[in-house]
C-alpha cells in the first residue's frame, strides 16, 4: 500500500524518526521503499508469499523488543498537524497517547485507537509478562485476566467496543493497563488535523467500495514508480482509467472530499519540502 503510506510519511518525515516495518511487501515494493528512503531503516518480517502477520502481533513484537518508547503510524492515516508530535510526553500514570479512541458506553472507559498510537513500553511489558497476554486479538481472553476485567465491567459479552464479540487488538492489554491505574490520552488537536481513511489493508480488496476504489486509483496513478503501480492494478487495487469511472459512482461531494484530500496533502508535502530546502540554505 505504498500509494497510501509514502503520502502519509512524507508529512512527517521531517519531525520524527521513521521506521518502516516491512510487513508482506513484494520485492518490488521493497525495492521502491528503499529507494524513495534510503536511510530509513527497516524491520523486514518473515513472511509467506502474499501472507502478513497480524496488527496485534507487530505490536506485540514491539511491546517485547523495543528498547524505548515508540510510535504508531497507519500506512492511511494523513496527519497534518506536526506539532502533535511535541505533546507526546507521558504523565507518570500514562501507558498511551492517542488521537483516536474509543468509549465503551456501558462502563464509560476509553480506549486508544491504533492508529496513532504512541506507547509506553515499560509498563505494558510488565502486563504482558505478569497476565501472559499480548497485544492480539482474543476470541476468549485467557482466565488470568478474569478477575482485573470483571472489576472493569468488561467480559466477551461486554467487549471494549460492544458491537464486537472480541477483543480487538490492544484492547485486552489496555483493559489490563486501566485496572492498574494507568490511563490513557486522547489528544484532541485542532479541527481537521488529520484524516484517516480506513479499511485500506490489502486482502480484500476486490470487495471495496467504490470510494475506495476511486481513492485508490487517484493516489496510484501518482505513484513514482511504474512498476509498483502496475502490480497494484494486477493485484486489483484499481485499473487503468478507473478513476472516472469510480467517481461517477459516488455522490459528489464524497468524491469531492477525496479530490480536496489528495491536493492538501500535496500542498502541505510540497510546504515540508520548502521549509527544509530553506533550512538548507
Amino acid at each position: 500500500m505504498l500509494h497510501l503510506l509514502i503520502p502519509a510519511v512524507r508529512l512527517v518525515e521531517s519531525e520524527v524518526r521513521i521506521i518502516f516495518i516491512v510487513n508482506g511487501l513484494s520485492q518490488r515494493e521493497l525495492h521502491f521503499l528503499s529507494n524513495v528512503y534510503p536511510r530509513a531503516p527497516l524491520l523486514r518480517l518473515p513472511t509467506l508469499p502474499r501472507a502478513i502477520w497480524s496488527h496485534g502481533t507487530v505490536i506485540s513484537l514491539l511491546l517485547r523488543t523495543s528498547p524505548r518508547d515508540f510510535g504508531i503510524l497507519d500506512h492511511d492515516f494523513f496527519l497534518f498537524d506536526v506539532s502533535i508530535f511535541r505533546q507526546l510526553e507521558f504523565a507518570d500514570n500514562e501507558y498511551a497517547i492517542c488521537l483516536t479512541g474509543w468509549r465503551n458506553d456501558v462502563t464509560g472507559l476509553h480506549f486508544p485507537g491504533t492508529h496513532f498510537l504512541y506507547l509506553r513500553v515499560a509498563p505494558l511489558r510488565r502486563l504482558i509478562h505478569q497476565y501472559s497476554v499480548d497485544a492480539n486479538v482474543y476470541k476468549r481472553p485467557p482466565h488470568t485476566t478474569s478477575s482485573a476485567l470483571s472489576a472493569l465491567g468488561l467480559s466477551i459479552e461486554n467487549p471494549p467496543k460492544e458491537y464486537q464479540n472480541f477483543f480487538d487488538s490492544f484492547l485486552l492489554l489496555s483493559a489490563l493497563a486501566m485496572h492498574h491505574g494507568l490511563a490513557s490520552r486522547l489528544l484532541k488537536p485542532t479541527q481537521n488535523s488529520f484524516t484517516h481513511v480506513g479499511s485500506t489493508s490489502m486482502g480484500s480488496q476486490l470487495t471495496k467500495s467504490p470510494l475506495h476504489h476511486y481513492l485508490n486509483a487517484r493516489f496510484i496513478a501518482r505513484l513514482e514508480d511504474e512498476d509498483v503501480a502496475n502490480e497494484y492494478l494486477c493485484r486489483g487495487l484499481a485499473s487503468v482509467g478507473s478513476a472516472a469511472h469510480f467517481r461517477n459512482l459516488l455522490e459528489p461531494e464524497t468524491a469531492d472530499r477525496i479530490d480536496a484530500l489528495i491536493a492538501r496533502v500535496d500542498q502541505h508535502v510540497s510546504a515540508h519540502r520548502h521549509q527544509s530546502a530553506s533550512g538548507r540554505g
